[in-house]
């Protein structure tokens, strides 16, 4: 019994001196490998201690946030674009499978949905707005005729 609590005491110790070499400024994961035995096997045990404190414990933060559509813009959709533009090359050279072509297509438009949800538009001016629905519904045409070709292949 007594080695597990010299192993408990050894990590808690070893969170203390993580800590306060953070502090310092000083990189513990090079520290863990180099200089004297007892000083790597307690950095060693301070560092498992941390990751086990991380991976135990609640992860019940600020989820709600991601679920809210954030609105984007035109570097965006230009991503889209750009992911369209390459996917359209590689099907035209024969260097992707259709399935493979059809299930990044489907990515694709997840990401377009997205980027230009009908809430996150609501959020630029009218202008704008109307600019980027227009962009959306371009690309959302040509991933429908990019679909038909690549399903008739």
């Amino acid at each position: 019994m007594l080695y597990r609590a010299i192993n408990v005491v050894m990590a808690v110790v070893g969170v203390v001196v993580l800590v306060g070499m953070v502090m310092v400024g000083v990189n513990v994961y090079r520290a863990a490998r180099t200089g004297p035995r007892w000083k790597r096997a307690l950095i060693t045990a301070g560092l498992v201690m941390l990751g086990f404190i991380g991976a135990t414990s609640p992860m019940a933060c600020c989820y709600g946030s991601l679920v809210a559509p954030q609105p984007y813009g035109d570097q965006d959709l230009q991503a889209v674009s750009q992911s369209l533009e390459f996917l359209d090359k590689q099907i035209a050279n024969g260097r992707i499978q259709p399935d493979a072509a059809r299930s990044t297509l489907g990515n694709i438009e997840l990401n377009l949905e997205r980027t230009a949800s009908e809430e996150g538009l609501k959020s630029f001016p009218e202008s704008d707005r109307a600019r980027l629905t227009q962009q959306k519904n371009a690309l959302q045409t040509r991933i429908d005729s990019m679909r038909k070709r690549v399903g008739e292949e």
